[in-house]
């Protein structure tokens, strides 16, 4: 069994600029790093944990972005992890075979890097919504274009079918806490997706029978419209920030409001 230790301060992040853009897709403009990493080797297997404070830390990005290990961009992750000194702790995991013959510490530092910058991203944003960040997950999206943007999907606002608004107690809860947390991380934007179903169909069809593929279009638009609307009118949300997308027309599920960050 070998121990390893390693316990760093005040490391120049651009002098790492190159490690990073080749594992991230970013260079590092400024920034520190301090590292404490423990690491136990036993066998073949190497298993420890580390701890990064990164202070300061000015990403440049470095044209195609390469993603190891990780959905989300490290850009939106670090973001969302910085506090309100501008620096981020996180802790990572790191394990691996040293048998494997592509096997590489620095490698395996990264990897793990970029998995727990998705991971605590995603848990700082489903704590910051509770009750309501059960759902938060990532999702990519796929464009005309061929190209795929990954993103964070929120919980959605599910509406009575042929509807487009709801009651205050349906909404105001969730908004705000959406709305707090767009205001404390500056970076964010969000998409506003409405999706139509069958049972809106239906219960149009109940009112004056005159449904079309336009008219249900509409109604998904409308409810975006809405959301933005409550959002920048109650929330002070500002409008260059909050997106609407192509409304959709579903065939099943429930009537509802997408609402995804990225």
């Amino acid at each position: 069994i070998w121990h390893l230790h390693a316990d760093v301060r005040a490391v120049s992040l651009p002098l790492l600029s190159p490690l990073l853009r080749a594992y991230l897709g970013y260079g590092v403009r400024t920034g520190q790093l301090d590292a404490k990493v423990g690491l136990k080797v036993v066998g073949q297997r190497v298993s420890g944990q580390a701890h990064f404070t990164l202070r300061q830390l000015d990403l440049a990005s470095a044209g195609k972005r390469v993603l190891v290990g990780a959905e989300m961009s490290a850009e939106t992750a670090i973001e969302i992890l910085r506090d309100r000194n501008d620096d981020i702790e996180i802790d990572i995991p790191i394990s691996g075979d040293i048998r494997h013959p592509d096997f590489n510490f620095q490698d395996a530092i990264n990897q793990a890097l970029a998995n727990a910058l998705q991971k605590a991203a995603l848990g700082y944003i489903a704590q910051a919504l509770q009750p309501y960040g059960a759902l938060v997950t990532v999702a990519d999206l796929a464009w005309s274009t061929g190209k795929k943007l990954l993103v964070v999907r929120l919980e959605p606002l599910r509406f009575p079918a042929g509807a487009h608004t709801l009651p205050a107690s349906a909404w105001q809860g969730y908004l705000g806490q959406l709305a707090k947390l767009m205001h404390e991380k500056k970076h964010l934007r969000l998409m506003l997706c409405g999706k139509a179903t069958k049972a809106d169909a239906k219960a149009l069809a109940q009112g004056d029978g005159k449904v079309d593929e336009q008219r249900l279009r509409a109604l998904a638009t409308a409810r975006a419209q809405w959301a933005r609307a409550l959002l920048h009118d109650h929330f002070a949300l500002d409008g260059a920030r909050m997106f609407l997308c192509q409304p959709e027309l579903l065939e099943d599920g429930a009537p509802r409001l997408e609402m995804i960050l990225k």
